[in-house]
């Protein structure tokens, strides 16, 4: 597990979120059937996303890809933006990705 934090963009500034992609791989087969709840910080409504962790020996899963119509728009401004991914087992890693851009403007 780990954390993907997008730094504070200065004074008055806010992290304007367009596009997230979490994708796991894994080197050897993990078996479960637990869930796997990504959380969040300083975003409105606090989003979280639940995926399940069984993956294949040199499987790749992608558990989001998604462009966002309404983009996550940071509550704070000058903050960072957390994103925080539990540890999905042995043998397995997290590939994140997220797009993001600062505006000035209030929202």
């Amino acid at each position: 597990g780990g954390t993907m934090t997008l730094p504070a963009g200065g004074a008055g500034t806010k992290h304007v979120i367009t596009h997230l992609r979490f994708v796991r791989v894994a080197t050897a087969a993990l078996a479960g059937a637990a869930l796997l709840t990504i959380t969040t910080t300083n975003i409105a409504g606090a989003p979280t996303w639940r995926v399940g962790n069984a993956m294949a020996a040199g499987g790749t899963q992608i558990d989001m890809d998604a462009d966002l119509a309404s983009p996550l728009i940071s509550n704070l401004t000058n903050t960072a933006t957390t994103f925080v991914f539990p540890a999905p087992g042995a043998a397995v890693s997290w590939d994140i990705e997220i797009f993001y851009y600062l505006t000035t403007e209030a929202k």
